[in-house]
């Protein structure tokens, strides 16, 4: 790892790509712990609406990022694709932040912060694009390493922002962390190299958009794909429940912060 960690620092290029990804999990790692809580404890949306956001929010990410995915390889450059969706994520999450409602939750989470959650799958594909002309053992340990700075957010933001906000009475500034964070990637796209665009035979026609959908469905993209969806289907249902059963009932008190910064170390 130590190896990856030096090559990653030689190349400016996969910094910066490593830093984006770790912003970009910070953004996500600050406000999944705390979602639940939120919506339906501090906003008051019933369970079944929350269960049917989660549904759609869902339903949603997927579709957004596969088409974004191929999209993205059509046009051949992925800094503006990137700039944009982290402009639409700072602009969902500050959006709940400062104008805190029902409807707002709704339409940012289901809507608008897919699109900045997309954001991760073209900064790996970047990644390994500037790894290709490294030999093979490299390309793969830096990659690895690149994913484990996505691990390392996940680690640290839920715990730093529990304990930043554990005395105050909503955790609405989670959000304003993942704006910021946001921001930041967005400016940081900006240094990125732009890619010459493709031979626009292919491009970015409807034949070519839809015979790269086709490849979904052969069995071992299905087989991938399924395995993909349990996983995070598994991880996503365990993030939801937790929050609500360890942090009812939602109230001010001593007992109540002490409570938060326990579920933060844990």
């Amino acid at each position: 790892m130590l190896h990856s960690l030096r090559n990653i620092r030689a190349h400016p290029q996969l910094l910066l790509l490593t830093l984006m990804i770790f912003l970009q999990g910070s953004a996500y790692g600050s406000t999944l712990p705390y979602l639940s809580i939120t919506a339906i404890q501090e906003l008051g949306m019933s369970d079944q609406a929350y269960s049917l956001l989660v549904f759609v929010t869902s339903l949603c990410a997927v579709t957004i990022s596969v088409s974004l995915g191929i999209l993205s390889d059509l046009m051949g450059d992925r800094r503006t694709i990137i700039m944009v969706m982290t402009v639409m994520g700072a602009i969902g999450y500050g959006a709940i932040f400062l104008f805190p409602s029902i409807p707002i939750f709704i339409a940012a989470t289901a809507i608008i912060i897919p699109f900045f959650q997309s954001v991760s799958s073209l900064i790996f594909v970047s990644v390994r694009a500037e790894t290709a002309g490294l030999p093979s053992r490299d390309s793969a340990a830096i990659n690895a390493t690149v994913r484990a700075f996505v691990s390392a957010a996940w680690v640290v933001m839920p715990a730093a922002v529990g304990f930043a906000f554990a005395s105050s009475a909503s955790m609405m500034g989670a959000w304003g962390v993942a704006a910021l964070c946001a921001l930041l990637i967005s400016f940081s796209s900006a240094f990125l190299p732009a890619r010459p665009a493709p031979d626009r035979t292919a491009g970015t026609s409807r034949a070519g958009f839809f015979s790269a959908l086709s490849e979904l469905a052969t069995p071992l993209m299905l087989a991938r794909a399924v395995s993909m969806a349990l996983l995070t289907g598994t991880i996503r249902l365990a993030s939801t429940v937790w929050p609500l059963i360890h942090l009812r009932p939602w109230r001010q008190d001593r007992r109540c912060r002490y409570r938060r910064r326990a579920d933060s170390l844990i």
